[in-house]
Parts: structure tokens; C-alpha cells; sequence
């Protein structure tokens, strides 16, 4: 029997690969040579990429399985230069697991990137290699199909790096990539979206959804209701329907405030605060002045408006308990309060240390408290008149003040007993006290 016969050889279609196959059952005690292996090798061409080892364990384990024993060599593909974004770039935000719990509101579709991040990288040219097959023929590189990017707005390409020039979201399409300063979101803040923290400017066209929260370092502009838990901009909050908060929400903002209605929430502003309707059971503290547009009504909670307070309504006829501070930095008044605590906390302190047995060790810490609590009361005393910043800060009234509301100018104090229509709340500099006149 011709041993070679005994031999099978297939060529892969791409030529790479020469797979062999020996039928030690038709041969008994026959079996083929290393140059027959060989021969039929040379027989069909193959000559790149032989595997002579493999050969000699073939037969000597009598191997009859298929076996690659001719590995060609494949050719490298070449390439123009190309920019190449970062693989983090590609994925959103993964949900953030602790304790066994994903909260999925910390799942994001929005890519985040911070000033001086680098982007990408510039891939120079490759010219490619050629290959060889498993019968020696020469296979010539083809060249990469890469999709082209161009660095875009707000990019800098700098010694073959790609450099974010500002903050703001990241953005890719075919053709380029850039940073956003901008964030648009065309629905709801939910689950879709997660909370939001974005360095610019945020418009959403649906609402803000109870639990999400929305931090941006430009303004916030909604054009629904913001179902508020925590809402914070550096610079203005504009929103075309109302605020609503539930438990401890809160919303800070340092530049100002535009909303139809406020509902029990705690809204801070540096800058002043305009409402077209209503502000039910809030807290409202302000650097600027607090306006109720038109028929207005503040009905509830309480407010610290620097620049003073204009409204149609305070009150109502079943709730006029509310607290009206104006002239007061509401800033210095939590430094106050601040130092306030302090003093509590260090005069409690002050009973521990007379328990202690050792004299000498007591009249020193007894001395360390006195002179800490005196230059604390000095502080609270100065911070005391720091915080009336203005004494021609008025309460202005064009429909009905209704009786309870606590009224409060620096540092006088008026509770309205009396149904007052049309009036102006002021401080009097002659009688150094708080009184009201007629519009």
C-alpha cells in the first residue's frame, strides 16, 4: 500500500493553514514514514510553516485526528494615521453597586469630561507587511478600513494627543468628536437619564422627577415642574412650571430664581427670586429680594429676603402664621447660629472638665475654655450686627396681610394682629421701630 496514500491534506482558503489527517487503521503495522509525512507535504506545495516536531509526534502517538502542522504567516494590514478615542469614552456611567443594591439613578447615557482630559490619540501611518502562505506564495497587505475623526469644538490637539479644552459633555458621531457645553435633555430627569452633574448650562424639556437630583455648574432651565429633591446651579434656575419638594428637598442656587409656584421646599438664592403665583409652606432665603408677580400669595413657612419681600397676599384667612425676616443676610445669620452651637458645645465641656480630679490639670483646661468662650462671645457680639445688612428693606403688600405674620426687620420685630389691606412694612428711623403705612 502507497503510504502517502494513507495521508490527508487540506489547505485552508486562506493558505494560512495546512491541516493533516493519517489513517493508522487502513495502514496496521504498516504505518507511514516521517518522509512519507514529508513527501505528501511537498507533494501538494507546502513548504512554509512546517511543524517537523509535530510531524514526529503524529507518528509516534499515532495521532489520527486532523492537525494543523503548517502555519503560514498573515499579513499585517496597513494604515493611514488616524485619531483613536479612549475606550472609556465609548460606555456610559456603570451603575454603581453597594451592598449588594445597584441604584440605577447613578446609571447615566451621558459621557462627562473634565477640562485638560485627554480625548484621543493620534495613531501615525503603518505601511503594513507581507505575509507568507503554507505553499510560500507572497500575500500582500490590504489596507485597514478606519473611520476618520476630526477633533472638534472645544478640542486641542497637542504633541498627538487630543486635549478637552473645557468641561462639559462628550459627544460622537461618525465623523468628529467634541465637547458639549451645553446638556439638552428632550424628556424627563428619571431613570432614563440618572441624576444629572454637568459642568454648563442644563435645559430639560420634561420634568424633574422625585428623587433625581441636578447639579450644574451654568444655569438650569426646565420647562416643566421640578419634583424637587436637590437642585444645585452656579448660576441662574429658570423654570417654566413649578417646584414641589417632599421631605428634605432643597434647592441652591447662586445666581437667580424665575418658577411659577414654590411648594413645601427649601429654596436658597444669592441672587433674588421672582414667582408668578404662589409659595406654600417654604422655606425661602434670599441675598436679593423676594417677588410674588401680580396676584401672588405666600401662604406658610418662612422667608429671608435681603433686598426685602413684594407680594399680593401674606397669609390667609384659616393660615397667617408665617415668618417674615428681611434686611438680614441669611449668610451671616447661619454664621451666627454657627458660632452659636459653638459656644453650647464648648460651655458643655465646661461641666465635664469640673469633674476632673486632678487640680492642676482642671485649672488649666478651665482656663483654655474661659479664654476660648470669651473670644467666642466677642465674635457672636460682632456677628450679632454683621448680619442686619439692611434697615431699608420693606415688606410691600398689594392685597391683604393677614393677622400672625411675624414680621421681622434687622434687628425689630412686628407680629400683625389686624387684617391690613395695601401696605407698606418698614423700618422707621425716627421711632426706631417697624411700622406700616398705606400704598
Amino acid at each position: 500500500m502507497n503510504q502517502e496514500s494513507l495521508v490527508n491534506i487540506f489547505i485552508s482558503e486562506d493558505g494560512l493553514q495546512a491541516l493533516m489527517q493519517v489513517d493508522f487503521k487502513k495502514c496496521g503495522d504498516n504505518p507511514p514514514s516521517l518522509d512519507a509525512l514529508e513527501s505528501a507535504l511537498s507533494a501538494q506545495g507546502i513548504s512554509f510553516g512546517v511543524n517537523f516536531e509535530l510531524l514526529k509526534k503524529i507518528l509516534e502517538e499515532k495521532i489520527d485526528k486532523e492537525v494543523c502542522v503548517a502555519q503560514g504567516k498573515k499579513p499585517q494590514k496597513s494604515s493611514p494615521p488616524y485619531l483613536k478615542v479612549k475606550k472609556n469614552l465609548y460606555n456610559s456611567r456603570p451603575p454603581i453597586e453597594e451592598h449588594g443594591y445597584i441604584d440605577y439613578k447613578m446609571v447615566s447615557p451621558f459621557i462627562m469630561v473634565k477640562k485638560g482630559e485627554c480625548l484621543a490619540k493620534r495613531i501615525p501611518a503603518s505601511k503594513g507587511e507581507e505575509g507568507r502562505s503554507v505553499t510560500n506564495e507572497v500575500l500582500p497587505p490590504a489596507k485597514k478600513d478606519i473611520e476618520q475623526l476630526e477633533a472638534g469644538e472645544n478640542t486641542v490637539e497637542k504633541d498627538g494627543m487630543v486635549y478637552a479644552v473645557t468641561s462639559g459633555r462628550f459627544e460622537l458621531d461618525r465623523k468628529e468628536f467634541h465637547v458639549n457645553e451645553l446638556l439638552e435633555i428632550p424628556g424627563n430627569v428619571d431613570y432614563s437619564t440618572g441624576h444629572i452633574s454637568f459642568p454648563g448650562d442644563v435645559i430639560i424639556r420634561g420634568e424633574i422627577r422625585d428623587g433625581f437630583r441636578v447639579a450644574a455648574g451654568g444655569s438650569i432651565h426646565c420647562k416643566e415642574t421640578v419634583d424637587a429633591s436637590e437642585v444645585f446651579t452656579r448660576k441662574d434656575l429658570i423654570i417654566e412650571g413649578g417646584i414641589i419638594g417632599r421631605n428634605k428637598s432643597i434647592v441652591r442656587v447662586q445666581g437667580k430664581v424665575e418658577t411659577k409656584f414654590i411648594e413645601h421646599c427649601q429654596v436658597e438664592a444669592l441672587g433674588g427670586i421672582a414667582v408668578k403665583s404662589s409659595v406654600i409652606d417654604s422655606d425661602i432665603v434670599t441675598l436679593g429680594e423676594l417677588v410674588l408677580l401680580k396676584n401672588g400669595k405666600l401662604i406658610g413657612g418662612s422667608v429671608y429676603a435681603e433686598k426685602g419681600l413684594t407680594t399680593h397676599t401674606v397669609g390667609s384667612p384659616s393660615n397667617g402664621n408665617i415668618k417674615i425676616n428681611l434686611g438680614i443676610s441669611f449668610v451671616e445669620a447661619r454664621h451666627l447660629a454657627g458660632q452659636q452651637k459653638i459656644l453650647k458645645d464648648i460651655q458643655l465641656k465646661r461641666d465635664k472638665i469640673k469633674a476632673i480630679s486632678n487640680v492642676e490639670k482642671r485649672k488649666e483646661l478651665e482656663a483654655k475654655v474661659e479664654a476660648a468662650v470669651v473670644g467666642i462671645r466677642n465674635g457672636i457680639a460682632e456677628q450679632i450686627t454683621k448680619q442686619f445688612v439692611d434697615f431699608g428693606a420693606t415688606l410691600t403688600v398689594t392685597g391683604t396681610l393677614y393677622p400672625g405674620a411675624q414680621i421681622t426687620i434687622c434687628d425689630r420685630n412686628l407680629i400683625i394682629t389686624e387684617e391690613q389691606e395695601k401696605v407698606v412694612v418698614f423700618y422707621d428711623e425716627e421711632k426706631q421701630e417697624i411700622a406700616i403705612r398705606g400704598i
